[in-house]
């Protein structure tokens, strides 16, 4: 899909890390799309790093608006934080200029990258963007959730780590074959 393996390079963006993000990137090999991702960072801070790095799609992990988000004249991801109150479709169709929504569990006080899963029958449905599904996913559960929700990609981090920031190739491994099983199981029964 157009989202699936194509998004690499991904620069987190905590407060004022400029001249570090200019840095890293500098020092990583060009390959897919670089991805910037931002956490209610200002105005000021994102127009300096897109300055700097030629970044290709900003991820929003925040509470930033749609025209926030807009401004900056970049194809763009808004994350979205999935709660059973919350109305995801009607939320989504807030963000009708983002290149995709992306789907984290919802945890107070935390943005994402908590490690949990959310409830995915939640994320069920027709949705006006593509989905990128994210939040506790692991080899062991993907397939079940891209059964489920049926999104353009999916997100990991922790659900392929040895410990917090080590990455375990296996885990890896385990984790593409198991997308890419469910893939295949979508695409037979589709065409069915």
């Amino acid at each position: 899909s157009e989202l699936s393996e194509n998004l690499t390079n991904l620069l987190e963006v905590p407060v004022h890390l400029d001249e570090l993000i200019l840095d890293l990137f500098q020092s990583k090999p060009k390959e897919g799309e670089p991805l910037l991702k931002h956490v209610d960072e200002s105005v000021e801070v994102i127009e300096n790093i897109l300055a700097a790095v030629p970044v290709d799609l900003i991820q929003f992990h925040g509470n930033e608006s749609a025209e926030f988000c807009v401004q900056f004249g970049r194809p763009y991801l808004k994350a979205l934080r999935v709660r059973p109150q919350v109305d995801l479709l009607a939320e989504s169709l807030a963000y009708s200029t983002c290149r995709g929504i992306l789907l984290d569990a919802f945890k107070k006080g935390v943005p994402g990258g908590t490690g949990e899963s959310f409830d995915w029958e939640l994320a069920r449905g027709m949705f006006p963007r593509p989905l990128v599904l994210a939040g506790g996913l692991n080899s062991d559960n993907v397939a079940n959730a891209i059964q489920t929700v049926k999104p353009a990609a999916v997100d990991v981090s922790g659900g392929v780590e040895l410990e917090p920031g080590i990455k375990s190739a296996e885990s890896i491994r385990k984790f593409i074959e198991a997308v890419r099983a469910a893939d295949q199981r979508l695409d037979r029964v589709q065409h069915e």
